[in-house]
């Protein structure tokens, strides 16, 4: 068997069926596809288990909720296929995803790794978002020269732009390098993707970067990363951790990257105070709570951010969190205006 697809299932009753048809109606049919029930308390469970009824190719695991990163993992110690995909139940692919990807998988050599392009899907519209690296096949010696040094931060970009985004849904990877490096931390439940697809990639032996965009990305307001999460730092002062100890401790350039990327996301966990409606005393107070009790202002460095992001490291090492909120809620807001 070529693939297995793996979709986490989980209070997406209304998004269930497109997402599930979608994969069942693949132009490329020698896939299994694993539906993993993670105690979803909706409609859902009754649902997947109507798809194996109607569908050989369906597997149902109905598990206690657990969260996205071991509902997956729970599929991928079942998988069989000779290569892993991973769908989110709320989102979709095109009708020739495994057909596309099968091509490239046959014209690289049998890849350890397949990267491809993703479609935002807004309500409105969608935009594509075709992958960054060149298209075509990286060996070990063209990943170490042009992946490996930008993957988490590209210096020759804006600060918030990495050169591999770290969703999991748009990768491809043989099954055991996933079971290899599959995140182990079970507290790692925001950017779980970053813990394990960068470590996959760093050890792959070839990857492929196929031109084409695959995967609709839904956009909705109640998915995971759509929610207000009060555990947000704690969880990147575990990722910063998890990714120091699988990747950073192997080079310094990665370590720095790693730096770079959990700065990245300690300015976002500052700035979803705003994008969630709290007024800037109730942020600023939320944000000094959190980052003290998580200890991750201690973990940040400054060397080899830009001057304006070193400031904000600096503001939360000094624990001047109301400025640094401030100056976030300044930076989204003229950042909205430049949009408008």
């Amino acid at each position: 068997m070529e693939f297995t697809v793996i979709v986490p299932v989980y209070k997406v009753e209304q998004y269930i069926r497109p997402c599930v048809d979608g994969i069942l109606a693949q132009t490329y049919a020698d896939f299994e596809l694993i539906l993993v029930d993670d105690g979803s308390p909706d409609g859902c469970p009754a649902i997947c288990d109507e798809y194996a009824r109607q569908d050989a190719r369906v597997t149902v695991i109905h598990k206690e909720n657990g969260g996205l990163a071991a509902a997956r993992s729970s599929g991928l110690d079942v998988a069989r296929g000779a290569y892993t995909c991973f769908v989110d139940s709320d989102d979709r692919v095109t009708e020739d995803w495994l057909e596309t990807i099968k091509r490239h998988i046959d014209e690289g050599g049998r890849p350890d790794m397949l990267l491809f392009g993703y479609i935002w899907d807004y309500e409105t519209h969608t935009e594509p978002s075709p992958p960054d690296p060149a298209p075509g096949l990286y060996d070990k010696a063209r990943l170490e020269a042009e992946l490996y040094p930008r993957m988490l931060y590209d210096r020759s970009k804006p600060f918030f732009q990495k050169l591999v985004p770290s969703y999991i849904c748009a990768k491809a990877a043989k099954t055991e390098l996933w079971r290899e490096h599959y995140v182990s931390d079970g507290r790692i439940t925001i950017y779980e993707d970053g813990a394990m697809v960068y470590e996959c990639l760093y050890f792959a032996r070839s990857v492929y970067v196929c031109p084409e965009c695959l995967y609709y990305y839904r956009q909705r307001q109640q998915s995971i990363m759509g929610s207000y999460h009060a555990e947000y730092t704690y969880n990147l002062s575990v990722l910063s951790d998890y990714i120091h100890e699988h990747l950073g401790v192997l080079s310094a350039d990665l370590d720095e990257q790693r730096n770079a990327y959990i700065v990245m996301r300690s300015i976002n966990a500052v700035a979803q105070e705003f994008i969630h409606g709290n007024p800037l005393r109730t942020a600023a107070r939320n944000v000094r709570r959190e980052m003290n009790a998580s200890g991750l202002p201690e973990k940040l460095r400054m060397r080899g951010l830009p001057l304006y992001i070193r400031a904000f490291v600096l503001l939360l090492k000094l624990r001047l969190y109301f400025t640094a909120s401030l100056l976030t809620r300044l930076r989204l807001a003229q950042t909205e205006g430049q949009r408008s």
